[in-house]
């Protein structure tokens, strides 16, 4: 099994409560260098993600739990000292979709900064059967077909065979034997692959972050600079959603376990799925001195997220005058159970 990490973070403001003020950092926001050279002194390990209201819409970002803080971590750059942050950013349903997505992330007093981006498992892995056979009569007709469809090997997971555009999620290899009734004689075939394709059937920011790498089966790397404990800033921004998508599932990662039976919807629960975008501050041994996990959840209308954390951001029901519904954008408390499959 292959580890798999993804992509995504953002900008920087506060500090963290009862510590001593993070440096003001605004300014690093929106440099495309790798890294800057701030004369921060190198007392300990920072995190931040923040956002910008240079996008011309509003944004919340904030600690879980906690609405009016900074989503930032300072500890002394020690294991002893390690510190974990789970942020939201709280965004309107049609910024998130139709405008560039955008936030910043920064670091300071870390050998190496990476992230890793959030992806799902929008259509169904499977093993196929590990037998397929098939009969051919005096007359050339298939017959006695086992896990075969008209002489293809058939596996439920492999989409292809009932839309061009739908990807091969079956995994494993079959044996096919063939029987020639004629001749009376059959012919064995081992170890033939149903596909193996998995990452054709995830989706998420992973696959569409512009600075995405991948690897050569296709999956997308982890990002990961050497910093030299030198200040580290760099922002993202994704193409609108609008322009490929139906719905926000690809950026907008927040579910409530109430929608999905007090667990997870499927997508977040394939191996090879992240739910989380991820921040790690590391040392030359790869040990994480600090980390921010973090959730994008998509808000219905303005009225409820300008409540903030008394709002609810799935608000449902009709707008009063057209009728039409005020949750307009599906995300992951419309799905249900379900695999989203094209529906994204």
């Amino acid at each position: 099994m292959m580890a798999l990490r993804l992509t995504t973070l953002a900008l920087l403001t506060g500090c963290m409560q009862d510590r001593e003020a993070l440096p003001d950092w605004s300014e690093g926001y929106g440099s495309t260098s790798d890294t800057g050279t701030d004369t921060t002194p190198n007392v300990g390990a920072y995190l931040q993600l923040s956002t910008s209201s240079d996008v011309g819409y509003d944004t919340i970002t904030h600690p879980d739990g906690d609405w009016t803080s900074a989503c930032a971590i300072e500890t002394d750059g020690s294991l002893a000292d390690y510190q974990q942050q789970t942020c939201y950013i709280e965004i309107k349903e049609l910024d998130l979709y139709a405008s560039s997505f955008q936030y910043t992330i920064a670091a300071s007093g870390c050998e190496y900064v990476s992230w890793d981006h959030y992806m799902y498992e929008a259509w169904e892995l499977g093993s196929g059967p590990a037998e397929v056979s098939y009969s051919i009569d005096e007359k050339g007709n298939i017959t006695d077909e086992v896990n075969s469809l008209d002489g293809v090997p058939y596996c439920e997971y492999n989409y292809y065979y009932w839309d061009s555009s739908s990807p091969n999620c079956c995994t494993g290899s079959y044996t096919l034997t063939i029987n020639d009734e004629q001749s009376g004689k059959s012919s064995v075939f081992n170890n033939l692959s149903w596909g193996d394709r998995p990452w054709e059937c995830y989706s998420g920011a992973a696959f569409i972050d512009p600075d995405a790498i991948f690897n050569d089966s296709g999956w997308p790397m982890t990002h990961i600079v050497r910093t030299n404990m030198d200040y580290y800033s760099k922002p993202f921004a994704f193409e609108p959603l609008s322009e490929k998508f139906f719905t926000n599932l690809n950026l907008a990662n927040h579910y409530d376990p109430e929608d999905h039976a007090e667990g997870a919807p499927p997508g977040h629960t394939g191996v090879y799925s992240q739910p989380n975008y991820v921040l790690q501050c590391l040392d030359h041994a790869e040990e994480e001195l600090a980390r921010i996990d973090f959730i994008v959840r998509e808000w219905n209308t303005e009225d409820e997220f300008d409540l903030a954390e008394s709002g609810d951001p799935d608000e449902e029901g009709d707008e009063p005058k057209s009728n039409s519904p005020l949750n307009d954008l599906q995300d992951w408390s419309d799905v249900g159970d379900a695999f989203v499959r094209l529906n994204q």
